[in-house]
């Protein structure tokens, strides 16, 4: 997965302990990396992952990346980008299992051949 820089003035999350979200604090928890399996879509998949776990309100929430062989799960070039409101919200489309053996369920947020973006709100192992 290619490295991007973030926008200038702007500080990558992992270089932060808090960082502010609709006018809350959001505190960095810390961080899990591993090798696990990406579980959905057209199969398994193996990852390396890194996730980043904030608590903002008493809430927990997390995103990071997963590094893998992608490919079979990019959309074609000529496909329609999906419109925000056309779908309703639903429960996470895979599960991601961690190098301990806990899961979590994952959003993907951004699919390239060789790795992925994701999002978790449900309950993070070991936070």
């Amino acid at each position: 997965m290619k490295e991007t820089a973030p926008p200038p003035g702007r500080t990558p999350p992992k270089m932060t302990n808090a960082r502010f979200r609709g006018g809350a604090a959001t505190k960095l928890l810390g961080t899990l990396r591993g090798s696990g399996t990406l579980i959905g879509g057209p199969g398994p998949v193996a990852v390396s992952y890194s996730l980043d776990v904030y608590e903002s309100r008493q809430m927990r929430s997390g995103n990071g990346t997963l590094d893998g062989d992608f490919a079979a799960m990019v959309p074609p070039e000529d496909a329609p980008e999906p419109a925000e409101d056309d779908a309703p919200v639903a429960e996470p489309a895979y599960r991601l299992r961690l190098s301990d053996g806990g899961e979590l369920g994952v959003s993907l947020t951004n699919i390239e051949a060789d790795g992925a973006e994701f999002e978790t709100t449900g309950a993070i192992p070991g936070y």
